[in-house]
């Protein structure tokens, strides 16, 4: 994941507030889980550069809940922290360079 958004700039491309209310308004029973075909509709939707493959790589690791089913706030919650992290590292690499 990390490395697919270094490439990609991450000054405000991915809009986790559109995510998070796409996700919600999936989620129409308001269970906390939605199947990986409304996850990974989402994600087109939104824009977010993930392959297929490793989309599902995170639902099974990071956010399976039942069979076929899986916690979309665990998906938007470890997302936001990949991309967060990524920023981070990038912004010390920054400073180190310019220093």
């Amino acid at each position: 994941l990390r490395q697919n958004l270094r490439s990609f700039e991450l000054n405000g491309s991915i809009d986790f507030d559109k995510l998070y209310r796409e996700l919600k308004a999936v989620d129409r029973n308001q269970t906390g889980v939605i199947n990986r075909q409304q996850i990974e509709e989402v994600v087109y939707k939104v824009r977010i550069p993930l392959q297929r493959s490793l989309l599902f790589q995170i639902l099974e690791k990071h956010c399976r809940a039942y069979l076929r089913l899986y916690k979309w706030e665990a998906f938007f919650q470890y997302l936001k922290e990949q991309i967060l992290d990524t920023g981070d590292s990038q912004d010390q690499s920054n400073q180190i360079s310019t220093q």
